[in-house]
């Protein structure tokens, strides 16, 4: 198996970088802190007071060279100014239309080897009363990082903070996110409040159209990511399964590195899924019997801790269902289940080359060898759990 590391969104010189550069020093402003290395992320951007903002965010995009996209009131793209923006980066939205926005979204952030979409969770310059949530429902099912960027109109300094995992509790994750900011950084302190948070969907439940999708995360190691991909995506109530990496200390790790064993990170997959279709606890009796949990840092002639069984946890409920079905899934092996359960740190989407590998490979030695009949035995045990 081989893959070609991915690029970061940002980066490099050129005209651009050294005109936005040349811009922020001659408007006196500087940048402070430095972007991740991650190829997929979520920036927001805060106080956000004034149109001026908008001009300083610009200047900062190529002075980074921040290949980022962002949303904007559909409004402001009409005509050949709208040209500009779009080619900018720019995505119109119609904010009396919000139906679908999060998934589309959601689906640029995974349909791309890098991607990073600027947001302005206040969602305009004036006055607000709360703090609009899109930006943490699209980074939570994306599955990817959050980085807070501060304009800071006091010291004239664009602050790069560190990423935050966004978890299912959305209001402690907006709080905290919010105390990054304070009024003294905006253009125009006085719009810029101690709001309140707006009310939140449920953790995992979207409304899209006119019916509500509840979807939780399960994210498990157990081998190679390209079974385990193969048999998660035909299991009914499974929306979608991305493969990657998690559990090491490498942020953004490539295939390579997480094959020579020396980040720490499992090939795992995140799989989303329908609770009101199928379980956590059926996921994870699945995941139980699709590989072997009692050989540690192996599965079969793959070898490593880059193979170790695992089961990395979004809450403590998914701990508790955890150790249940381990406890379960004993009775079912002659020696002793050695999967670990572990909370969820980072996941990193694995390199496109690597997504949906057994679909678009299925002839492929590898795959006929050994995820082939990997996938007929589950299917043959799981029948009744199969998509129609």
């Amino acid at each position: 198996m081989s893959a070609r590391r991915q690029e970061l969104p940002f980066g490099g010189g050129g005209v651009g970088a050294w005109v936005g550069r040349a811009a922020l020093r001659v408007s006196g402003w500087r940048l402070s802190g430095a972007l991740p290395p991650v190829a997929r992320f979520v920036i927001i951007v805060a106080p956000h007071t004034s149109n001026w903002d908008f001009f300083v965010g610009l200047a900062a995009k190529f002075a980074l060279g921040l290949r980022a996209k962002w949303l904007g009131k559909h409004s402001i793209f009409r005509g050949p100014p709208g040209w500009i923006l779009r080619a900018l980066g720019g995505i119109p939205v119609d904010r009396s239309r919000p139906d679908g926005t999060v998934e589309a979204a959601r689906a640029a952030l995974l349909g791309a080897p890098t991607m990073v979409l600027a947001l302005a969770p206040e969602g305009t310059r004036k006055r607000t009363d709360g703090w609009k949530t899109g930006f943490h429902r699209i980074a939570l099912a994306a599955g990817v990082p959050i980085v807070p960027v501060a304009f800071d109109w006091s010291s004239r300094v664009i602050a790069l903070g560190q990423p935050f995992t966004p978890t299912h509790d959305t209001a402690a994750d907006i709080r905290h996110l919010r105390s990054l900011y304070h009024r003294e950084m905006a253009r125009h302190p006085a719009l810029f409040q101690d709001v309140r948070d707006l009310p939140a969907p449920a953790p995992g439940k979207e409304i899209s159209g006119d019916r509500a999708m509840t979807t939780e995360l399960a994210t498990l190691g157990g081998g190679c990511f390209w079974c385990l991909e193969a048999v998660f995506e035909q299991l009914r109530g499974v929306e979608r399964v991305v493969s990657g990496y998690a559990g090491g200390t490498v942020v953004n790790p490539s295939y390579e590195q997480v094959c020579g064993g020396r980040t720490g990170h499992a090939e795992v997959v995140q799989v989303t899924f329908d609770p009101a279709v199928i379980s956590y606890r059926d996921l994870l009796e699945v995941f139980l019997t699709i590989h072997d949990p009692t050989t540690p840092n192996r599965q079969g002639a793959d070898v490593g801790p880059q193979y170790r069984s695992v089961i990395l946890t979004h809450s403590d409920a998914q701990r508790e269902a955890a150790e249940a079905a381990v406890r379960a899934a004993a009775a079912l092996w002659p020696q002793p289940i050695v999967t670990q359960i572990v909370p969820l740190d980072a996941f990193y989407p694995a390199e496109e080359g690597h997504q949906g590998y057994f679909r678009r490979n299925g002839s492929q030695r590898y795959c006929q060898i050994v995820i082939a009949p990997k996938v007929a035995a589950f299917r043959q045990r799981h029948l009744a759990r199969l998509r129609k």
